[in-house]
């Protein structure tokens, strides 16, 4: 088996593959396709466009792609594992020493030096430590060595900002903007459902129950839940499904009839906003909004939290701004 191309990376190569049989395979048939490449591509890695692929050695190449191996068992999303390997592969090829050679004093070299010369945020430097931890502790678990240089790095403290979701104006300037039935049927899916952008590009046609308004979704981990279409989003979602004339099993496609992938919703959703006059639109935002919304409306917060996929009732406060007025009204009512 030889590369197709020099010093391509064998995540690379297994993520092409994927993206190449989307829109081909069933969601049975894809998650097959990931198990059968996680065994297969598992004993080799590609050194050139030149050499062959061999079965790797028990180098620090070798234990990450274990570790990601490892984590993409959990359910974790490719998005997700990406992170995982460039934080965790820029640190070893930085420091130019094998895994168990590095110690806790050269991590914290590493991140301050990160930090300073790219002028990044506290919160991105932590999520390197987050993913840092989880792959230092995973490796001396495995005995692959003797301490976990972690172990001492503590969490940075950072300021908390609160991310504000759409006003009720920028939200029909948005609709307004769409430009198409399947922009419009984008963004009131997205708003209605609360759903991750990642869980929107993987949904299939047979998944939505029109006599219900509602439609099944795969979350992180794996995990299904049942999520809700509002009666003005069903009709845009209908107008627009009934202009498509291709056979492709997506919920939404592209160009070539192909499924729309995360970064074409992003692509879609940031052209919007442009044309409407809106800062931030992304598909994080109508998640955001929507959660906002419903508990401003009296929604129960554990609804919201089950609506929204969380595992953890904090993690759904995180995606609320409670309106002024309404907390006014409560002090009021329950404070007089």
């Amino acid at each position: 088996m030889m590369a197709k191309k020099a010093g391509m990376d064998m995540e690379e190569l297994r993520r092409e593959i994927l993206q190449k049989m989307q829109g081909v395979l069933t969601e049975t048939q894809a998650e097959k396709l990931k198990s059968t490449l996680d065994i297969v591509l598992y004993r080799y890695r590609i050194e050139s466009k030149t050499e062959e692929v061999s079965v790797y050695d028990d180098s620090n190449t070798g234990k990450i792609k274990q570790f990601i191996a490892t984590k993409r068992l959990e359910g974790l999303s490719e998005g997700t594992l990406e992170q995982y390997y460039r934080s965790i592969n820029n640190l070893v090829t930085s420091l130019g020493k094998n895994i168990s050679d590095i110690t806790t004093d050269d991590i914290r070299y590493y991140l301050s030096m990160y930090q300073e010369q790219r002028k990044v945020a506290k919160v991105t430097i932590n999520n390197m430590r987050r993913y840092l931890s989880s792959f230092f502790g995973w490796c001396a678990d495995e005995d692959m060595i003797e301490k976990n240089p972690m172990r001492r790095i503590k969490a940075i403290k950072q300021q908390k900002t609160i991310k504000e979701p759409f006003t009720d104006v920028e939200l029909e300037k948005i609709r307004q903007a769409a430009g198409n039935v399947r922009n419009r049927a984008i963004v009131e899916f997205l708003y209605s459902t609360g759903c991750r952008v990642s869980e929107v590009v993987d949904i299939d046609l047979d998944k939505i129950d029109f006599s219900r308004n509602s439609v099944i979704v795969t979350g992180k981990g794996k995990k299904q839940r049942e999520v809700y279409v509002t009666n003005k989003a069903m009709y845009w979602l209908k107008l627009y499904l009934s202009s498509r004339k291709d056979n492709n099993t997506a919920l939404f496609t592209g160009k070539g009839n192909m499924r729309l992938c995360k970064a074409g919703i992003e692509s879609i959703l940031r052209n919007i906003g442009i044309k409407a006059g809106v800062s931030k639109v992304h598909p994080h935002r109508f998640r955001r909004t929507i959660a906002t919304d419903l508990i401003n409306k009296g929604m129960p917060v554990q609804e919201v939290q089950q609506l929204l996929g969380h595992n953890n009732l904090n993690t759904t406060m995180i995606y609320c701004t409670v309106s002024r007025n309404n907390v006014q009204a409560a002090h009021r009512k329950y404070a007089a």
